[in-house]
C-alpha cells in the first residue's frame, strides 16, 4: 500500500477554534436499521466504543463512531 498524502500539508488555524489537520483516517459509513440483530455488538467490537445517541459520536478522532442519520453512522479507525 503507499503512503497517503495529505492535500493540507498539516495546516492549522487558531482563532475563536483551533483547527488542525489530524492525518489520515479511515472513515467507513455503515447504513443498516439500528433494531438489526449484532449491529450494536460488531460497533462495539470493531471500534471499541457504543453504538452513540442520535446526534452524537462515541470514541476519540483515531477509534469512534458517530451518528449520521437514524439508519447511518461513521465509523473512524486507523488509516491502515
Amino acid at each position: 500500500m503507499s503512503e497517503p498524502v495529505s492535500a493540507l500539508s498539516h495546516a492549522g488555524f487558531d482563532g475563536f477554534a483551533d483547527i488542525r489537520e489530524i492525518g489520515p483516517l479511515g472513515m467507513i459509513t455503515l447504513r443498516a436499521r439500528p433494531d438489526l440483530p449484532g449491529l450494536a455488538e460488531a460497533v462495539l467490537a470493531v471500534t471499541g466504543h457504543p453504538m452513540p445517541a442520535p446526534r452524537r459520536i462515541a470514541g476519540t478522532s483515531e477509534r469512534g463512531v458517530g451518528w449520521m442519520s437514524p439508519d447511518e453512522w461513521l465509523i473512524l479507525l486507523p488509516y491502515p
